[in-house]
């Protein structure tokens, strides 16, 4: 929902009229009805033949408003408009039969931001068309502090703090019942309009309430009488206080109800400020260029790229450092659980032989006795004496080698064929034996 407009008078003069327009006062219109009365201090009317005009604005969604005195001839309603959007028209309201000031004549949104022309049709045969504003909301990069613009801030802008005792009422405004309830806000301009609303279905006699203009003294204003509990017509764009001729600067205004839950409670709906502007804090400080920006980042990414590669490329040198045989302080690493037999020469028995204990029967437990003489020991060894003691094969004739002592200890492995005398082949003797060495 938009917050702000930008309200432009049917006096402006970047409003390019076409037609018979004559000028009328406001006084005539302003107690026509409950909708307030007309902004600014005249409207334009049109009463015969064929009429327009045209302006162009930098915003978005926007509207026309004037003084709705329509009336059917025949079939026709009179007068007659249409309204256009760079062309394309767009929807025009229902014209109605009862005087009404702030009556929206046409309406468009959903438009894009940006410069855009506004241009109006009417056709009148005998009742007058009167306009009296435009506003549309302004485009982000056209809110130019200097551009001195009639602004309307609705309730919801951001500019009003609200206490925890007010309350939004029907999308109308802020209401609220309790005494002493206060907002405060901030603006800058030449002068401040306060809008509100009178709801019949809350109570109906006058109350007070005072605003404060950058902290000088409490000026009281009336919420005026919404006429017996009968009335059921409430009051909408009610002003309820004005102050002109301020300086230029930024002002603080501050809003507080005296009444309370018996009388008409205080909705405020809006605020209208004439040269409306915010001021911009200027800065000294020269922002950067974005190639400096850009390659500030890169730099900072490719540096800790940097760092994380030399972490891993330590932590992968010491690892390494560790699985190396430094040959210079005469150090290796051992596997005692890994022997390469394929660089030794397997010795004869022969040459092998006294180095082994002769292995012995193994005596029978005395579970034994009493079986059958044809059992089997299984801890026997059979008789070898009918068998021819086997030829040492060429291939172990050779002694065995022996590993080189080192400073501290030295191993020596032998491997043999078994003994001529037992049957299995393959049980390999392996003798350790540790010399020190001075």
């Amino acid at each position: 929902m938009t917050s702000r407009w930008i309200l432009v008078d049917d006096l402006d003069k970047r409003i390019e009229y076409v037609g018979a327009w004559v000028q009328k006062s406001v006084q005539e219109f302003a107690q026509w009805d409950n909708f307030g009365p007309p902004f600014g201090s005249t409207v334009h009317a049109v009463s015969s033949g064929n009429a327009g005009f045209s302006f162009r604005f930098n915003g978005s969604n926007g509207a026309v408003l004037g003084t709705s005195t329509s009336s059917d001839i025949g079939a026709l309603i009179d007068p007659q408009w249409e309204c256009f959007i760079d062309g394309t028209k767009i929807p025009s309201a229902n014209a109605t039969l009862t005087l009404r000031n702030n009556q929206k004549f046409c309406e468009w949104t959903n438009t894009p931001a940006g410069e855009h022309t506004l241009t109006v049709n009417v056709t009148s045969a005998q009742y007058p068309f009167h306009f009296d504003q435009i506003r549309y909301a302004p485009s982000s990069d056209s809110q130019n502090p200097n551009t001195r613009d009639v602004v309307s801030l609705s309730y919801n802008d951001r500019i009003f703090n609200f206490e925890s005792s007010w309350r939004e009422v029907h999308s109308m405004g802020m209401m609220t019942a309790v005494k002493g309830a206060t907002t405060t806000f901030a603006f800058s301009g030449s002068s401040i309009s306060l809008y509100g609303t009178g709801l019949t279905s809350y109570p109906h006699a006058p109350s007070n309430a005072t605003y404060q203009l950058d902290g000088g003294d409490p000026v009281a204003f009336t919420l005026s009488d919404l006429g017996p509990a009968g009335i059921t017509v409430s009051r909408f764009n009610e002003v309820l206080f004005e102050v002109q001729n301020l300086q230029q600067g930024q002002h603080t205004m501050s809003v507080t109800y005296e009444g309370d839950s018996s009388v008409r409670p205080l909705i405020l709906s809006s605020i209208v400020v004439q040269n409306y502007y915010e001021e911009v804090v200027s800065t000294s400080k020269k922002s950067l260029p974005i190639s400096a920006i850009i390659g500030g980042v890169l730099g900072g990414f490719f540096l800790i790229l940097t760092i994380i590669f030399l972490i891993f490329w330590y932590r992968f040198r010491r690892k390494r450092a560790y699985q190396h045989v430094d040959l210079k302080e005469g150090r290796r690493e051992i596997d005692p659980f890994y022997v390469d037999v394929s660089t030794y020469k397997v010795p004869s028995p022969r040459e092998l032989s006294g180095e082994f204990e002769p292995l012995t029967r193994m005596s029978r437990s005395s579970s034994m006795v009493g079986l059958d003489k044809h059992l089997v020991d299984p801890f026997a060894i059979p008789d070898q004496s009918s068998t021819p003691p086997r030829r040492p094969h060429p291939r172990y004739s050779r002694p065995p080698e022996r590993i080189a002592p080192s400073r501290t200890s030295s191993f020596e492995i032998l491997l043999s064929a078994p003994p001529p005398n037992v049957r299995s082949s393959g049980i390999v003797a392996v003798r350790l034996r540790s010399d020190s060495v001075s």
